[in-house]
């Protein structure tokens, strides 16, 4: 490209410093053809947001937690979306206006897809969450209904939950089956923390697709006999003589952070409570991974790991090919994206320019949406000349500063 071509984009640059995640841009209708790929995804993540901050701030969360006495015990509120949805008569957990994409399709149809594990007929410890599960992701999707005029269950207007069985139970068919569109959420399987490998590539599960509030978590214990030497967590992780008993929900957590031990064995088929805290008494194992902080005999005893799952909702990553990346990065779909990174503080901020300034009014859409139509040049140039995104950033540098106290 002309360097006279490069001087030229940087003046729209400088006058359209929007980026194109999570946006709201006017629709005229649902049905609307996104701005961008991905938008309705952002949306639906925004309305889910708003959905669990809602469940909390009117208590119906603490009542189904606390209506359940083997699953309540045993879970922990993460402090991520506070019950609290108003602040100064602004809405802190707002439902995106106009939606668009995924989100407008749901609503339309009153109908979301939800993936979900085959584990109907399998026996182990997951299972003391089935209840509680559903009711939260009942609840959660009844008050995204209501933000758009949707009557809640048992309505028979309500949006229904439609579970897409996913089999068997993996990581890489959940983020693969995500991004494919082959359901629109997950239920409450996924932790944050762990990775997916996905056509090959090993990548974090954040990488790999988007993801709501931390709903909730579940604390991790390890129960051995009353006469083990093991006194803490490093104990058993420096030991690399160990033999450790895993169920389902533990498997990945026992794979990374015991790299060290002999072997695990995964008791995936079976009753896992009833058999590794068997097989603990009995010497076959030295160590059981669980989540309750009570053991199963009275000969056992168990030590804090000081770890917790943290559990979101997961959406669709960026666009509907992801999983054919090779890379471990996500790739930056604006310029601001390309100079600062996808979850910057300045990406964030100029976000906030488009959403919340030039999408109100009818010159800054306009801004938006030649925007819009010019990024894909304006990467295209950053990619093939260096000195073009260093003139680039040096304007944006200049302008970040401007946009802070102007939204401050």
């Amino acid at each position: 490209m002309k360097q006279y071509v490069y001087h030229s984009l940087l003046s729209i640059v400088a006058a359209l410093v929007i980026c194109c995640g999570t946006a709201v841009t006017p629709t005229a209708s649902l049905a609307a053809e996104e701005a961008y790929p991905g938008q309705g995804k952002d949306q639906l993540v925004d309305a889910l947001d708003a959905a669990i901050a809602r469940v909390l701030d009117s208590g119906r969360w603490r009542e189904i937690i606390n209506s359940d006495p083997v699953a309540g015990p045993l879970i922990v509120n993460i402090a991520d979306c506070y019950p609290r949805i108003q602040e100064d008569g602004d809405e802190i957990y707002p439902f995106p206006q106009n939606p668009t994409g995924l989100l407008a399709d749901i609503l339309s149809k009153k109908e979301i897809r939800m993936g979900t594990f085959d584990v109907v007929t399998t026996p182990g410890t997951f299972h003391v969450f089935d209840t509680v599960n559903a009711d939260l992701m009942r609840a959660i999707i009844d008050e995204l209904g209501k933000g758009y005029g949707i009557p809640p269950s048992p309505d028979p207007g309500a949006i229904q939950i439609v579970r897409v069985i996913i089999a068997v139970p993996s990581s890489s068919l959940v983020f693969t089956g995500l991004n494919n569109g082959d359901f629109d959420i997950t239920d409450f399987l996924g932790a944050l923390g762990a990775t997916a490998s996905v056509n090959g590539v090993e990548q974090r599960r954040r990488k790999l697709a988007r993801f709501t509030c931390t709903a909730f978590g579940t604390p991790w214990y390890i129960h051995v006999k009353n006469t083990a030497s093991y006194k803490t967590f490093d104990d058993v992780v420096a030991d690399t003589t160990a033999d450790l008993c895993v169920g389902q929900l533990s498997a990945r957590l026992s794979d990374d952070y015991f790299k060290n031990a002999r072997s695990i064995t995964q008791k995936f088929t079976t009753d896992d409570l009833t058999e590794c805290s068997q097989g603990v008494l009995d010497g076959t194992y030295d160590a059981y991974l669980h989540f309750d902080p009570v053991p199963l005999f009275p000969d056992l005893r168990v030590i804090d790991m000081q770890i917790v799952s943290g559990i979101p909702i997961w959406v669709a990553g960026k666009s509907s090919d992801v999983t054919s990346s090779t890379t471990t990065s996500e790739p930056a779909s604006c310029p601001s994206e390309e100079v600062y990174g996808v979850n910057a503080e300045e990406t964030a901020l100029i976000r906030r320019l488009r959403d919340d300034v030039l999408s109100r009014t009818g010159e800054g859409q306009a801004f938006i949406k030649l925007y819009y139509q010019l990024s894909p040049i304006l990467l295209k140039g950053m990619a093939e000349n260096n000195s073009f995104k260093n003139e680039v950033k040096e304007i944006l540098d200049l302008i970040v500063p401007v946009i802070r106290e102007e939204l401050e």
